[in-house]
């Protein structure tokens, strides 16, 4: 669960802009701060918004954010028709879980890696896409656990529902 207050945003790096919208918000719904929770603020700025400006304050559940991520891919290609990108998002999959390596982990970076940069001949925009989300699930950021998250809903957008994301992202965070 992301517990989250005001408090909070304000010591993050979050935008004025977020802020201010934000405070709308409570404004317009009656609502107080106190009761500010992940649902109202993704209501008050919107999904990829969150992602984007408030989600990347929030370390630790590197576990829960790259399984999401890896949730994502799996709804914009189900079952993934690529075997090279579905054996790298195992291999992402399996470290989340404890059961890969960190080497086993950047060798499917690179291997992620030289599918993104073929990809860019291919003229195929949604494979593009989502080998560079399948590749974001495959970096090892402490420092910015969200990114993967972000990645892969910015990358699959065209093809997944944000509606389905947004609510799937509250049931298991909020």
């Amino acid at each position: 669960m992301l517990n989250i207050t005001f408090n909070d945003l304000l010591k993050s790096n979050t935008s004025p802009k977020t802020l201010h919208q934000i405070v709308n918000y409570l404004r317009e719904t009656d609502t107080d701060v106190e009761d500010l929770n992940l649902e109202k603020i993704i209501d008050a700025i919107g999904f990829q918004d969150f992602l984007d400006d408030c989600l990347p304050s929030y370390l630790g559940h590197e576990k829960e954010f790259r399984l999401f991520a890896i949730w994502v891919i799996d709804q914009a290609q189900s079952p993934l028709e690529d075997i090279r990108l579905r054996d790298i998002l195992d291999v992402a999959r399996r470290f989340a879980n404890g059961q890969a390596t960190e080497d086993e982990l950047i060798i499917a970076k690179v291997r992620a890696g030289d599918i993104v940069k073929k990809s860019f001949h291919s003229n195929n925009l949604f494979f593009t896409d989502l080998a560079m989300a399948v590749e974001t699930c495959t970096f090892n950021l402490k420092n910015w656990p969200s990114y993967p998250v972000r990645s892969a809903v910015f990358y699959t957008h065209r093809i997944n529902n944000m509606e389905d994301l947004k609510k799937e992202f509250i049931r298991i965070f909020g």
